[in-house]
């Protein structure tokens, strides 16, 4: 059960950090096309 909810725990805060890389990095991008 720990193992699992440890698994689940560190999915979901890598597929949290990748969410906000994407974000940070199209924000990035849409700035430097509408400059």
């Amino acid at each position: 059960m720990t193992p699992l909810i440890g698994i689940s725990w560190s999915n979901l805060l890598l597929s949290a950090f990748i969410i906000v890389l994407v974000v940070y990095v199209g924000i990035k991008i849409v700035r430097f096309i509408l400059k």
